[in-house]
């Protein structure tokens, strides 16, 4: 896909150089995906059982108590703008995100969600056990919750603490739910589920 982008003109600051030819080159190589001329996103809905291919993932999926966007859960880009003080699962350290119950059959954006975070967990796992001293070991000997588990929500204020969040840790004990935060602490806003330690803010 690098060849492929300096094919094209730049415009602008050349995002789109860089997606298009993660299309072409996609295409190429006959990777399943699905090809549109705007780049919008296809919400997955597939059967169960059904294997998933995304390359492109821009919008928003919401459904019940959960809230995700891919800026969501980096602390870079969009997402500089905001007060988190619970890492990004890409950091070492940091917990995962919190994979969903199964979805039901009639509502694509549950089955999104479903497709889309245990890949982003495999992904984010994988760069730790190599960048990450030790954590390889941990994750194979206590798995996805080895650092705790997070969830991702669109930006909230909380009281006494300086600008918005949009992540909060979750009870890895608890089975996930679709109705229920299960936030650490019963609220997406106690240090529990901020990492808040006394005194900080």
């Amino acid at each position: 896909w690098k060849s492929f982008t300096d094919t094209y003109e730049k415009h602008g600051d050349g995002l789109m150089r860089e997606q298009y030819s993660f299309q072409k080159s996609a295409a190429k190589h006959h990777v399943p995906a699905e090809f549109v001329d705007d780049l919008s996103t296809v919400v997955l809905c597939e059967p169960a059982g059904q294997k998933y291919h995304t390359m492109h993932y821009f919008s928003s999926l919401n459904y019940k108590e959960w809230g995700f966007h891919k800026a969501l859960a980096s602390s870079g880009w969009y997402a500089d703008q905001f007060h988190n003080t619970v890492p990004p699962p890409c950091q070492c350290g940091a917990p995962l995100l919190q994979e969903p119950p199964e979805p039901p059959a009639d509502e694509c954006k549950a089955q999104s969600l479903v497709a889309l975070l245990p890949r982003m967990n495999e992904a984010f796992q994988s760069l730790r056990a190599i960048y990450c001293p030790g954590e390889a070991q941990a994750f194979q000997q206590q798995g996805r919750e080895a650092f705790g588990l997070v969830r991702t929500m669109h930006p909230i204020s909380c009281p006494n603490q300086e600008g918005s969040r949009t992540r909060y840790r979750v009870d890895p004990k608890e089975n996930a739910s679709w109705t229920a935060n299960q936030a650490l602490g019963g609220s997406r806003c106690s240090p529990e589920a901020q990492m808040v330690v006394s005194g900080q803010v």
